[in-house]
């Protein structure tokens, strides 16, 4: 069933679907003797929200605490979804997923680029919420050209897991 499909259907199934993808992707990781990201605590989850608000005047989506509440970012087969703060990748010492607030500062230089809010990267994209636009959005990651958009970060994210397994 494609994301689209669910998207019809309700967050709901979205979120299932959402959870079969890191199931996959978690027991891939165990093949290679690896696991996923701890959840995120609720400490760093609250430093999150409150660095959020004054760094980037933005408010922290439901959805993406959701994420974060299972895993404090992912590292999967060239696919980062950023953690609440810069933390190692489970299993190295010297290689980190890139913390939100710190992926949206480096990233806003000036101008429309700063209405972006950044959740994660690829090889390929950037994976955006326009606030503006009131939609999340797969941009390539040279022009920031729109690639895909999505209604919900959940649709977002289920395509990003889709496209990296």
């Amino acid at each position: 069933m494609a994301w689209i499909d669910c998207a019809r259907i309700g967050a709901t199934t979205i979120h299932l679907i959402y959870q079969h993808f890191l199931d996959q992707i978690s027991a891939k990781r165990k093949e290679y003797a690896s696991s996923l990201q701890p959840a995120c605590s609720a400490q760093d989850l609250a430093d999150l929200q409150t660095r959020a608000r004054k760094e980037l005047n933005v408010e922290i989506p439901r959805s993406y605490t959701q994420f974060l509440r299972q895993l404090d970012g992912l590292n999967w087969n060239g696919l980062f979804i950023y953690a609440s703060k810069t933390v190692p990748i489970v299993g190295y010492k010297d290689r980190f997923i890139d913390g939100f607030i710190d992926a949206n500062l480096d990233f806003r230089g000036g101008g429309w680029k700063n209405e972006l809010i950044l959740f994660g990267d690829s090889n390929l994209d950037l994976y955006v919420y326009d606030p503006s636009k009131k939609k999340y959005s797969a941009r390539d990651r040279v022009s920031l050209d729109e690639a895909e958009s999505y209604a919900s970060f959940e649709q977002m994210l289920t395509e990003a897991f889709r496209k990296h397994l």
